[in-house]
């Protein structure tokens, strides 16, 4: 017969997939779990994809969380120096200090050959270059696959590796999210009080004080507004930030606490205007203005790395960093209330626009699917 002898089949190799999966929800979490299922569904017969968890723990302590995410460490470094057949390494990772384990996760797949793909989650080690990400270039190695949202990212990426980050995909968030027609979405234009939102793992640097101190300012200025605020908080201080301005502004400002499915589609089925005045260094794309956009919600957000080309083709819906949020949100509410038309065409830019986004990152996906799985 002409049938291959057990020497002569070729097991297809394996390919190594590393990230922080939810427990902690967040934006990178949440990602990391959606492409980790596409690659499977996408997978090539026999192609086994490994998934190895990189996140921390999730108890309210913050000693315990550190011990989880060291454990995995180990236990992530020595399943990777046993898969050494492994053609690929897809990393999400780590931002800041977190990138060391990253670099661990790296340096094992180095060692048995794997192709590199280096997802970038994080605009903090683009807009100002760290040592740690320096190092990971030069041991990743010019050949190595850097993943990141937007063109813009990778541009400045390479930027700022010259020599080192060479070869760079775009692979936007939005490829996880599917559009919402919201027939029910209200324009509360029509009932006399705009309502405004904010969602985020709530803080300062997310933009919390900002919506706040903006909801304030418009209603100062006589505008009848209202912010319906959700997410958790990150500390217990601003908790207590939050209970004492529901004190002071009364039922114009709402805070629902985190919102997931259901409930987190009807959060932004019913806003007339997203916020997301971000000063988070992290912060590449905001995972929640896309929401919103699908939603059929305009959003008025701070342009940081992606958000600048996500939604700065929509004029007054972006604001540059260190300049006034609060009189940016005046005129596009301003606009909002002086004609319900422009309201009605602000709802269908957000559509046309989660249309657009949500087209090109097609082609993007098949783009990473195929660097994953192809020698």
């Amino acid at each position: 017969t002409n049938e291959p002898t057990r020497s002569q089949v070729v097991t297809p190799k394996p390919v190594l997939f590393i990230g922080p999966f939810p427990g902690p929800v967040s934006g990178q979490t949440v990602m990391t779990e959606f492409f980790y299922d596409a690659l499977v569904a996408a997978a090539p017969p026999d192609t086994k994809i490994i998934k190895l968890n990189a996140a921390r723990g999730t108890s309210q302590f913050w000693a315990f969380n550190m011990f989880i995410k060291q454990l995995r460490l180990v236990t992530t470094a020595v399943r990777i120096l046993t898969h050494p057949r492994a053609k690929s390494c897809y990393l999400s990772m780590g931002a800041n200090r977190g990138m060391a384990n990253s670099l661990v996760h790296a340096f094992c797949a180095r060692i048995i050959g794997a192709k590199l793909l280096l997802h970038h989650h994080s605009y903090s080690h683009i807009s100002k270059p760290s040592a740690l990400m320096r190092l990971m270039a030069k041991l990743a190695g010019r050949e190595a696959m850097h993943i990141c949202i937007c063109d813009r990212m990778g541009d400045e990426l390479k930027a700022a590796y010259p020599n080192l980050v060479t070869r760079t995909i775009s692979l936007s968030n939005i490829v996880s999210i599917k559009k919402d027609w919201a027939d029910h979405r209200k324009n509360h234009l029509k009932t006399g009080r705009l309502r405004l939102g904010h969602m985020s793992n709530l803080s300062f640097e997310k933009g919390l004080g900002k919506a706040i101190s903006t909801l304030e300012n418009l209603r100062s200025a006589g505008l009848n507004v209202e912010l319906h605020l959700a997410g958790p908080p990150s500390n217990s201080s601003i908790k207590m930030y939050i209970a004492k301005k529901k004190k002071l502004i009364g039922d114009a400002l709402v805070w629902k606490g985190p919102l997931y499915g259901a409930q987190k589609d009807q959060f932004f089925s019913e806003l007339d205007l997203f916020l997301f005045p971000t000063d988070y260094k992290n912060e590449t794309q905001g995972i929640v203005i896309l929401e919103a956009l699908a939603a059929g919600v305009p959003v008025l957000a701070t342009a940081r790395c992606c958000i600048h080309d996500d939604i700065g083709p929509l004029p007054g819906w972006t604001v540059a960093p260190g300049d006034d949020y609060s009189a940016a949100a005046l005129a596009l509410v301003d606009s909002m209330y002086e004609n319900q038309k422009n309201a009605d065409a602000f709802s269908k830019m957000a559509y046309n626009r989660f249309d657009q986004l949500k087209a090109e990152s097609k082609t993007q996906m098949d783009d990473f699917i195929r660097q994953i799985f192809v020698q």
